[in-house]
């Protein structure tokens, strides 16, 4: 697992971004239950569901959202879908197809200031004027990275992206919160969704090991 997470942060880094300091802006999430915030946390959560992966969380306007499905075929954790929503677009990147709007696009697609391509190991949606990019393996990894002008203004499993790892993430009035119970925190509820929420454990059973930690403290 963690030479799978070496390979993946390491072609992460080696792509060109739009913004400065650009590992400080990504979040990100790979493998069966990894999960890297804005702010360098990382933690494993093992849930089943959809979840608001980030959200621009502004009072005065909300300009993105990005919800991922995740879901388990054949004893292995994948993505089936990522739900990106940019003012009043929505963009639905399954692994065969992409919609705007519920309706089929072909690639590479633009519209309203988003472009959204493909290459051979990845899809990619980017809002330059929103100030976001997206990209999915169409398996189980998905990175975000967005502007500087989101300090402190996100909210989601990336977090708040306030340059203070753990705190308010992990922290709700005064008491720790596990991982755990901050994805159930951030579960995407649908009409009709069957899916249920792992239980709450012990964090010591859900925290990266060490080894894996100095892998993705980059």
């Amino acid at each position: 697992m963690c030479v799978y997470i070496y390979i993946y942060i390491a072609l992460t880094v080696s792509l060109t971004f739009i913004y400065d300091n650009h590992v400080n802006n990504i979040c990100s999430t790979w493998g069966t239950q990894h999960f890297k915030t804005f702010d360098g946390d990382v933690f494993q959560f093992p849930g089943l569901c959809e979840y608001n992966l980030v959200k621009d969380c502004r009072e005065s306007e909300k300009k993105f959202s990005v919800h991922i499905r995740r879901e388990e075929n054949d004893g292995n954790i994948t993505i089936r879908y990522v739900v990106v929503t940019i003012s009043e677009n929505t963009f639905n990147l399954t692994e065969t197809e992409v919609t705007e709007n519920g309706n089929p696009v072909t690639l590479p697609h633009y519209s309203g200031g988003v472009k959204v391509e493909e290459s051979t190991f990845y899809i990619r949606l980017r809002a330059t004027k929103v100030g976001i990019i997206v990209m999915w393996n169409r398996e189980d990894a998905v990175m975000v990275e967005v502007s500087n002008r989101y300090k402190n203004q996100t909210c989601g499993l990336c977090g708040d992206f306030n340059g203070v790892p753990v705190y308010n993430e992990f922290m709700d009035n005064g008491f720790k919160v596990t991982p755990i119970e901050l994805g159930i925190k951030h579960r995407v509820h649908l009409p009709n969704d069957e899916c249920k929420d792992p239980p709450v454990e012990d964090e010591s059973k859900t925290n990266v090991s060490h080894s894996c930690k100095a892998f993705v403290s980059i």
